[in-house]
């Protein structure tokens, strides 16, 4: 759930991940990148920031876009470093110093995260991406009532965002109350139906739920908006695992192995539908494979 928390904590409000678009070559090259990420076309997003480097070297910017990445790839240390480097370079920059709360919070240090987002929030209370994730750390730190403060804070920012909403899905989904997450998450398909993040809440709620056909549709549409996206891949094939569709849940774990081969998760579910279908010699390859990575099969 922490990954799903984080990619709530990065997801664009209506451009604050990236700068207003402007005519020229780099600023176009930088809105194009944000928006690359928002909708998970990271290749795309990382080779277009190659050439935003080589125009203007290494600017704050390009530290902070290098510590996004980092966040993707799950180099949360070196997403700090890039960010806390960002902040350093433009301390007045809202979206360094929303980012290096962001990283705070990927390392697990929800204090020091909680008290980024204050720091912002004092300055600029209308700065509702710092609302956002102040309410998300909070949470985190059990004080929820100060928490559903912030949310309808951000619900009086901005009335038309999903943000909010959103929010409160993941509050109930940690919470144990799916059901009432689910009426959370179902508020966001009208306000965004090709945002890949509202399929993947309403895939783990379902998930949760014994709804496992739902799920899967949902997964499917995660599938379709963002490819790339590994953990969807694996959240895929397991709720086709959880329906018994082996035939439809193998070929997805053989993909996030073939693009990642120390995945442990995947390895793990691979060798369990080898062994469920009569494949000892391929249960064999993947839980050695899988128990060199520290994860037991049987």
């Amino acid at each position: 759930m922490l990954e799903i928390i984080m990619k709530a904590a990065t997801q664009a409000f209506g451009g604050y991940m990236a700068d207003e678009e402007k005519n020229d070559k780099p600023n176009k090259i930088y809105f194009n990148i944000n928006q690359d990420i928002n909708l998970g076309r990271f290749s795309r997003a990382k080779s277009r920031l190659e050439s935003l480097r080589e125009m203007e070297g290494d600017t704050a910017r390009v530290f902070d876009l290098l510590g996004i990445f980092a966040m993707i790839d799950k180099n949360y240390p070196l997403a700090r470093k890039m960010h806390e480097k960002a902040v350093s370079m433009d301390p007045a920059s809202l979206r360094f110093r929303l980012n290096l709360g962001n990283a705070y919070m990927l390392e697990g240090n929800w204090e020091k995260a909680c008290e980024t987002f204050l720091e912002i929030t004092a300055a600029h209370p209308n700065y509702a991406p710092a609302q956002n994730n102040l309410a998300m750390a909070l949470f985190r730190l059990n004080k929820d009532d100060e928490a559903l403060a912030h949310v309808e804070k951000m619900k009086s920012l901005m009335p038309s965002s999903p943000a909010p909403y959103r929010l409160e899905a993941l509050y109930y989904y940690q919470k144990g109350q799916y059901e009432k997450a689910l009426l959370c998450a179902d508020r966001l398909i009208p306000l965004e139906p090709e945002n890949p993040l509202t399929f993947i809440i309403l895939g783990q709620i379902f998930d949760k739920l014994g709804r496992y056909a739902d799920a899967a549709v949902a997964f499917e549409k995660v599938r379709q908006l963002a490819p790339e996206d590994l953990d969807n891949l694996k959240s895929l094939a397991f709720a086709y695992g959880d329906m018994e569709r082996f035939d439809l849940a193998k070929p997805l774990l053989e993909e996030v192995v073939r693009r990642k081969p120390d995945d442990g998760p995947a390895l793990k579910g691979l060798a369990l539908i080898c062994r469920l279908l009569g494949d000892e010699e391929m249960y064999k390859k993947y839980a050695q494979a899988a128990e060199k990575l520290g994860l037991k099969v049987l």
